[in-house]
């Protein structure tokens, strides 16, 4: 119920975004900006992974490990806020938000509205509410990506440098943007595919998990903790199917992949086609689809870019894209709502942003509680294995 209340202003805009002036467009994105960041800053608790952020960085029983660069802003989001983690909660999601509709608007192709509902329909609950170092990299990832696209290298690898150091995963992307730059378009798509293979074999073989750990300790830690508690199997349903039929239409694009074309549209291309082989590789191992998380995103954003809404129609050539990634996001909100252990229900809508920023929250009394059901969930999940 919480994404359904986003997504239908959210369409209307995106019907009407055409329609508005430059001026207009600029107005709306600080507005949206600015009633996403509260609203979600309301309904954050309702989620489980804020203990994580607030033991660590409100208290002095913290023991977690967070990337540099996130540590470093996250602290200083605390200093800012006076300790006080509602007030930094809605310092991050109004700069995650403003930082996000900005490099978006500044694109006049693309359709901000549209591009905001497909990443809140496929992760409001996710990506957005409980995993906030990774909603800030993908940010980054995005800016790199878009600056890229800009010929503007300079500015792209300091994004991608940030990104990184908000959340390892967005290694994955300098990956992507390394490969990318490949001559050979037959070349490239064989040692992407090699790669993926190899990330397979590397996060599926314990001998090769126990050797990380002695060398990123901080990466396959997590690495071995993930598969710990997860099932590695091959699962066939609607994400195989899903996976299957992008990457077959990647292959048809070939051509789309050789520099003969401009630049930008296949680098842009390539991101898209690495992207299907990393998500192919998240149905085998699900800890890898937050690796898809970036490319899904990129994913919005070439839609939001080429199916332009005008008068109340999208671009025929791409309506297929269109139906796919729309049917994609909502299978995703679907999914999470089946999962027994999802700590948001669809018919919560409890908000308590005055009570939040004001500090009035008894906070031990939740983080026992959401500290006690996870270990439970945990031990249920070990012991079935």
């Amino acid at each position: 119920m919480f994404i359904l209340l986003q997504f239908v202003p959210l369409l209307f805009l995106s019907l009407l975004w055409s329609s508005f002036t430059a001026n207009l467009k600029t107005i709306i994105a600080f507005i949206l900006a600015l009633s996403l960041g509260g609203t979600y800053t309301a309904f954050y608790l309702n989620g489980e992974a804020w203990v994580n952020y607030y033991v660590n960085f409100f208290t002095h029983d913290g023991t977690a490990w967070f990337e540099p660069g996130f540590c470093l802003f996250y602290s200083c989001l605390s200093l800012l806020s006076y300790g006080n983690f509602g007030v930094a909660t809605l310092l991050f999601f109004l700069l995650a938000f403003f930082i996000l509709t900005k490099y978006l608007v500044e694109n006049r192709d693309c359709n901000l509205p549209f591009f905001l509902l497909l990443l809140i329909v496929c992760f409001g609950n996710t990506l957005l509410l409980e995993q906030l170092r990774q909603f800030f990299s993908a940010i980054f990832a995005l800016c790199a990506l878009i600056f890229r696209l800009n010929l503007k290298r300079k500015q792209s690898n300091i994004f991608l440098l940030l990104a990184i150091s908000f959340h390892a995963s967005a290694i994955i992307v300098a990956c992507a943007f390394i490969l990318a730059s490949i001559k050979s378009s037959k070349l490239f798509i064989i040692i992407s595919i090699s790669m993926i293979f190899f990330l397979l074999l590397l996060l599926t073989n314990d001998s090769l998990v126990n050797i990380g750990v002695q060398i990123l300790p901080a990466i396959f830690l997590k690495i071995k903790t993930y598969r710990e508690i997860t099932d590695l199997s091959f699962h066939v349903g609607p994400s195989l199917l899903f996976s299957i039929i992008y990457i077959l239409y990647q292959f048809t694009r070939f051509k789309k992949l050789h520099y003969s074309n401009e630049y930008s549209v296949v680098f842009f291309n390539r991101q898209l086609f690495f992207g299907g082989l990393v998500f192919l590789v998240g149905i085998f191992i699900p800890f890898m689809s937050r690796m898809s998380s970036f490319f899904i995103i990129f994913l919005f954003y070439d839609v939001a870019i080429n199916n332009y809404f005008k008068h109340f129609m999208i671009n025929k050539k791409a309506v297929l894209k269109f139906i796919f990634v729309l049917m994609f996001s909502f299978f995703s909100m679907a999914s999470y709502f089946k999962n027994d252990i999802a700590p948001v229900s669809f018919n919560n809508l409890n908000f308590n942003l005055i009570s939040f920023v004001s500090n009035d929250i008894n906070y031990d009394s939740l983080v026992y509680e959401t500290y006690f059901k996870n270990a439970l969930a945990t031990s249920e999940l070990i012991s079935d294995k």
